[in-house]
């Protein structure tokens, strides 16, 4: 700029939110969903279908539809196969077919919900059916049930987060590679104007 005659006065510092997961922490989160606004939500995956494009389409059990671009890859991929699966989902809320749809950003998957094969209450044996609606026997003291208790376990072996990868991430979205400290370090406390 000193060639074309302009001399500067001073320097602009500008503090910025990109990379930093602002709308995360410090956004506004409704009770209910609001369309345009970021919201996320925790529930268990109940469907997951591609639709047309290969995009992802699924529902979880509190009743929210959400939707995934195929250009996300692995997260894409990850929650299709993931029905049965506590999950926390990151995204924006839009209107479609008179509805939401969340637009998954991230998601994080807590845990899988297994069904336990059915045990004899008395020697814990293992039952085997008698046929359809003639109820359980088990295999090792003879007991005969009409009903087998299901059991469902919680399998934390899969916990993990689900990102997109580098090239598709948002401009607020942290990655994880970043320390959490580091912007906080270069954030002046006391701005003075040079000049």
């Amino acid at each position: 700029m000193e060639m074309w005659g302009f001399r500067p006065s001073g320097w602009v510092i500008y503090r910025t939110n990109q990379a930093t997961d602002a709308h995360v922490e410090l956004g506004v989160f409704f009770e209910e969903p609001h369309p345009y606004s970021f919201y996320h939500t925790r529930g268990m995956v109940t469907e997951a279908r591609r639709i047309k494009a290969r995009h992802l389409m699924g529902r979880l059990d509190n009743g929210v539809t959400f939707i995934v671009y195929r250009h996300l890859g692995k997260l894409a991929s990850e929650l299709e196969r993931c029905v049965g699966c506590d999950v926390v989902l990151y995204g924006g809320l839009k209107p479609r077919r008179g509805g939401l749809y969340l637009y998954v950003e991230r998601a994080y998957i807590l845990g899988r919900y297994i069904k336990a094969k059915a045990r004899c209450p008395y020697c814990g044996g293992a039952l085997e059916s008698l046929g359809r609606g003639r109820g359980w026997a088990c295999r090792r003291c003879g007991t005969m049930l009409h009903a087998a208790e299901a059991r469902w376990l919680y399998d934390v072996s899969i916990r993990r987060a689900l990102l997109p990868r580098p090239g598709e991430r948002r401009h607020l979205l942290k990655p994880p590679e970043v320390d959490p400290a580091l912007p906080n370090f270069f954030t002046p406390r006391d701005v003075e104007w040079i000049g």
